[in-house]
């Protein structure tokens, strides 16, 4: 499973502690070939090659991911 807009304000945070993540609209299952320009997505945490509009997979979840933690370490 892919879920393509991986964002802070799709990651919740609950009363202990534990993180969830939210809106799944997006989200695809990796049976077959996907490419991000199908789906859409939000574009400062989008893979390169989901930019590029070439197949995506969970590693595009892992690129966003990445990003969020750059920006929490960051604080921006």
């Amino acid at each position: 499973m892919v879920h393509l807009d991986l964002t802070p304000q799709n990651i919740y945070v609950t009363e202990n502690g534990t993180l969830k993540i939210g809106k799944f609209s997006l989200c695809r299952v990796c049976d077959h070939d996907i490419y991000a320009k199908d789906v859409g997505g939000t574009l400062l945490y989008m893979a390169p090659e989901a930019l590029l509009g070439e197949k995506v997979s969970q590693k595009a979840d892992v690129w966003a991911l990445g990003c969020i933690i750059h920006e929490l370490c960051n604080l921006e």
